[in-house]
């Protein structure tokens, strides 16, 4: 699957673009930020919404998200706190997708934390169920 798949939700709270969204408990069509390192996730919001407002989430393919940990390509991701990126390799940490940098001149460059990067998201069970 190359092109990016998306799914229109309701937010359940403010959400932040570029960062993994969880299903909210009890609810399986709003959204919430991502809030426990390596938790399961819906996929990453692709723009700002507020609450109760519509926000489009991408859950497979190709998409942007913050990072909070230097990666390089084909690193293996998962969230932190905030909705972030680090690096999926602690025991339990769901894995969410890789690193996959748009290549530079035939480079595929590493990224630092506090950037935007491009990352190949994974489908997961929860995605399929909805």
């Amino acid at each position: 699957m190359s092109k990016t798949e998306t799914i229109l939700c309701s937010a359940g709270e403010a959400i932040t673009a570029y960062r993994f969204v969880t299903v909210e408990s009890g609810d399986s069509y709003k959204v919430d930020m991502a809030d426990a390192n390596g938790e399961k996730c819906l996929g990453v919001a692709t723009a700002d919404a507020a609450d109760d407002g519509e926000v489009l989430v991408a859950f497979a393919g190709y998409t942007l998200v913050d990072f909070a940990e230097a990666a390089n390509l084909g690193d293996e991701i998962t969230t932190d706190t905030d909705g972030k990126a680090i690096l999926a390799n602690s025991t339990g940490h769901n894995i969410l997708g890789f690193y996959a940098p748009e290549p530079v001149d035939g480079v595929s460059p590493a990224i630092a934390s506090g950037q935007r990067g491009r990352v190949y998201l994974y489908a997961n069970k929860m995605t399929l169920a909805l």
